[in-house]
């Protein structure tokens, strides 16, 4: 949880990984700010994390979801094609020791 990642220019947030191997992460592609899934690593959708972008961007952004719901998916290469910056325990504190709960659990934690 909270990993900067880049992809080619684009910039997100890894919200972590599911136990399917799918990933959730937080980004703004025009024109909104949405929670997003992946596919798990050998391509099957409806995801885990899919389901969990599905299920919270309807709770907390129901508007956006209501016009972009294909914005809460996005393709295998955010499982691949990325570099990624973890900040180190010393300079990024983790408290609530979110980097150790599951997608869920943190989503639970930060939107209830």
């Amino acid at each position: 949880a909270g990993d900067i990642m880049v992809k080619k220019g684009h910039v997100f947030i890894m919200i972590g990984e599911c136990d399917d191997g799918s990933r959730l992460l937080l980004h703004s592609s025009p024109p909104a700010v949405t929670l997003s899934g992946t596919p798990t690593r050998n391509g099957k959708e409806d995801s885990e994390a899919e389901r969990l972008a599905r299920k919270y961007m309807e709770k907390i952004a129901p508007e956006a979801y209501g016009r972009y719901p294909k914005n809460c998916v996005r393709g295998e290469t955010f499982l691949t094609d990325f570099d990624a910056y973890t900040f180190p325990e010393e300079v990024l504190p983790d408290p609530d020791g979110l980097r150790e709960m599951s997608v869920a659990e943190v989503l639970t934690e930060l939107i209830g």
